[in-house]
C-alpha cells in the first residue's frame, strides 16, 4: 500500500492510497493523521498542513455568482429534459 497527500489550491490536504508496492509521497502515519481530522472536523471546516503540523481551517464559502450561475445551469438542465422548474 502506498500513500499520497495532495494540497488543492486553496491548502486544504487530502489523502488517498493506492494497492501498490513502490510510489507515494505520503507515510501511513500522515494518511490516518489527515484521515481521522477529517472524520472529526465540524461542518465547513478542512485540514490544513502548517509548520508544526495539520491543523484545521474553515473552508472558503462559495461566490454568490458561482452557485447563482449552477442554479442556472441545473434549472436550464432539467428544462431540457422537459422537467417543470
Amino acid at each position: 500500500m502506498v500513500y499520497f497527500k495532495m494540497t488543492d489550491e486553496n491548502g486544504f490536504v487530502s489523502v488517498s492510497t493506492l494497492n501498490a508496492d513502490e510510489g507515494g509521497n505520503s507515510t501511513k502515519t500522515e494518511h490516518d493523521t489527515i484521515a481521522e481530522m477529517y472524520r472529526a472536523a465540524e461542518a465547513g471546516y478542512g485540514v490544513v498542513e502548517t509548520e508544526n503540523g495539520f491543523a484545521y481551517a474553515m473552508r472558503p464559502a462559495p461566490e454568490d455568482e458561482d452557485i447563482a450561475a449552477d442554479a442556472a445551469d441545473y434549472e436550464e438542465a432539467l428544462s431540457r429534459l422537459g422537467v417543470e422548474v
